[in-house]
């Protein structure tokens, strides 16, 4: 029983420092982004203009740049509280 309770123990100990993320101490966009983007956006937002929605592209520069039908810029390049994509992310709304 004592053997349980000290596992039990390191378990708890250990649990949040083994849960919490790796921080990068730099985001390089090619490490860290670009997969993101590659496995959550491009299937709707990339290359294929067939399967593209609300005519944004994420897989450009200038895609991600432009402005949208709506007058909103999914990323405004310096000012994250213009980009309607960190709005996006940062909502707790499921519809928006």
């Amino acid at each position: 029983m004592l053997r349980l309770g000290a596992v039990s123990l390191a378990c708890l100990c250990l649990a949040p420092a083994m849960a919490a993320p790796r921080v990068a101490e730099r985001v390089d966009y090619n490490d860290h982004v670009r997969p993101i983007l590659s496995d959550r956006c491009y299937s709707c937002h990339g290359p294929d203009e067939g399967q593209r929605q609300a005519g944004l592209r994420l897989d450009t520069e200038s895609g991600a740049l432009a402005r949208l039908a709506s007058g909103h810029r999914a990323v405004a390049a310096g000012d994250p509280d213009e980009s309607e994509l960190v709005a996006r992310i940062a909502s707790d709304d499921p519809g928006r």
